[in-house]
């Protein structure tokens, strides 16, 4: 028999920014391939541990405790995760 056990994430302060192409420069940030295109849709093409992965606008990508990189949908970014400060107008990763 399986032991199924309940666990929480540790209150581990990371890194995320909201994708918007064309809008806001993510380089310093993420190992992205750059932006392709297809069919009219634009999309970032980021490498994580899992592979090269389609992000598209409106997607967060987090960085990890370990400086690993992963998408996540705002809907789920917003049920487990708290923003630790306000963004900042000025700063170079917050996308409008």
């Amino acid at each position: 028999m399986c032991l199924t056990l309940k666990i929480r994430k540790r209150p581990i302060v990371v890194e995320a920014f909201k994708v918007h192409l064309g809008h806001c420069r993510g380089e310093e940030f993420i190992p992205f391939k750059g932006i392709k295109r297809k069919e009219g849709f634009a999309y970032l093409e980021v490498e994580t541990l899992y592979g090269v992965v389609k992000v598209n606008t409106g997607h967060w990508i987090v960085k990890g405790v370990n400086g690993e990189v992963y998408p996540i949908h705002e809907d789920i970014l917003f049920k487990t995760y708290e923003f630790m400060q306000k963004p900042k107008e000025k700063d170079p990763l917050v996308c409008k």
